[in-house]
């Protein structure tokens, strides 16, 4: 708590007295994390506390400074590459797991390998935790029975995306559709559907409920995130910046395709830096 909050609250506070006293407004911006809306493998309570305090005292002096003309932000990142968290993210045992897991689908002439078909279509092959074959709560079979003629449940997950509204996780007992649809600018209808083999029978082969909890889970949070950033969009002192294109890029990827799209539907000429741009679908 020192660290974090102590550190944000007596620096902003200054800033703020200086901002208010000159009558010209201003900005704050501090550094959270998205842990503080969301939960992390035991040992981070006061982490988490931490980041919860100053995302709390943000909200709190983006109401209380707003008359001042002071803006207060707050940005939630979740890893960033530092050579610390390089050490969380892909140590030598995870490496060891990857190249495991390609050598046992060679074996097999399993294909894994990533391939990109323009901006919008990419497939790979994932290994998950050692030890899990399938995304459930324990890491074991969602369903008894396997997809098609696979005999064997350690596939990772085959991840086929179709930006910027289409993800499928697919896996040796089953596969997952995952879909987002702009309904209006406030509003998103997501889709998530559950796919077993045609053979295999509810309550003997996979139970519903079981296989629902991790997506269930993961969608939730998700939306936590999309509402908390649509409530800082929604400000009237919000001022979008520009994307980071070493985190941002699918989104970049995304508003280039957008762009190209709507100006080609226009049968308008295509901005200069979209020139060039690969567009499929």
């Amino acid at each position: 708590m020192e660290l974090n909050v102590r550190s944000t609250l007596i620096p902003t506070q200054a800033a703020a007295r200086s901002m208010i006293g000159r009558g010209e407004g201003g900005a704050i911006l501090n550094i959270t994390s998205v842990r503080a809306l969301l939960g992390i493998n035991a040992g981070y309570s006061a982490y988490v506390a931490a980041k919860g305090a100053i995302s709390a005292l943000t909200r709190q002096w983006a109401t209380e400074w707003a008359k001042y003309g002071i803006r207060a932000n707050a940005m939630m990142p979740t890893f960033v590459d530092t050579p610390q968290v390089a050490t969380l993210l892909a140590d030598q045992a995870f490496k060891d797991h990857v190249a495991a897991s390609a050598a046992a689908w060679e074996a097999e002439k399993i294909p894994y390998a990533h391939a990109s078909f323009g901006l919008r279509n990419r497939i790979v092959r994932m290994p998950l935790l050692k030890g899990t074959v399938s995304m459930t709560m324990d890491g074991k079979q969602g369903c008894a029975k396997l997809m098609g003629r696979i005999k064997n449940p350690d596939l990772g997950s085959m991840r086929i995306l179709h930006l910027p509204h289409s993800w499928n996780h697919c896996m040796g007992d089953h596969i997952i559709v995952f879909t987002v649809w702009p309904i209006s600018a406030q509003e998103t209808m997501v889709t998530t559907k559950w796919l077993v083999h045609k053979d295999a029978v509810e309550g003997v082969d996979y139970d519903v409920e079981r296989m629902r909890q991790v997506w269930d889970a993961t969608n939730d949070q998700d939306r936590r995130l999309a509402e908390e950033n649509q409530r800082g969009i929604n400000s009237t002192a919000y001022q979008p910046g520009p994307y980071s294109k070493t985190y941002e890029f699918g989104v970049v990827n995304f508003v280039d395709w957008y762009s190209e799209r709507m100006l080609s539907n226009l049968g308008a000429e295509p901005a200069p830096y979209l020139k060039g741009v690969p567009v499929q679908g």
